[in-house]
């Protein structure tokens, strides 16, 4: 039984022109990759008809898939972007951003992150496009980035620490400010 993931996962990341491969290692044009960006939901009975192509269905029980809900659009026009999470084996663990639509070449896949033997989201994105020499790494995909509510309200720099408060405190004031102004329209009734 695997463990649960989180119900939502955002994805952030810089505005980048960058390749994809295609189900079948055939390379794509480079497009401006800002719309793989977005909000991604857990979707426990995703079905998507090219997804097969990528991934056998015998394999669908070691996925875990998050379908983007808001902010995303497929930068090749597609019908929809999906982030994907493949345990090909207890200590190879891998999630993938991958953009579908009902056409030959799909699923288009552009990024993956580097292989983990535990399963974590703080993890970089790399280029799905192999490098000509074996020796070099494939490209890393600069600022894009995973994180799930919890690293958001995890306390772990002072620059969240610091947001918080003062969130707290705009709250409070706001609070305050709006209760002394009902305090001053009963005094008018009053009279």
């Amino acid at each position: 039984m695997r463990d649960p993931f989180p119900n939502v996962v955002f994805v952030t990341g810089a505005s980048q022109e960058f390749e994809a491969v295609t189900h079948d290692d055939m390379a794509m044009p480079p497009v401006d990759i800002s719309g793989l960006r977005g909000m991604f939901q857990h979707d426990p009975l995703y079905f998507h008809k090219t997804l097969e192509r990528f991934i056998d269905w015998e394999n669908r029980p070691k996925l875990t898939i998050w379908k983007c809900i808001i902010w995303c659009s497929p930068p090749h026009g597609g019908d929809e972007v999906i982030l994907i999470h493949y345990e090909e084996n207890e200590k190879k663990n891998q999630f993938y951003l991958v953009e579908l639509a009902d056409v030959a070449n799909s699923p288009i896949i552009f990024a993956r992150t580097k292989f983990r033997k535990e399963i974590t989201f703080n993890t970089d994105f790399v280029s799905m496009k192999e490098p000509k020499n074996k020796k070099e790494k494939p490209k890393v995909l600069t600022d894009f980035k995973m994180s799930t509510l919890w690293h958001v309200l995890y306390f772990d720099s002072t620059e969240k620490i610091v947001a918080m408060v003062c969130v707290l405190l705009a709250n409070l004031i706001w609070f305050y400010l709006y209760r002394k102004s009902d305090d001053e329209d009963d005094d008018d009734y009053d009279e």
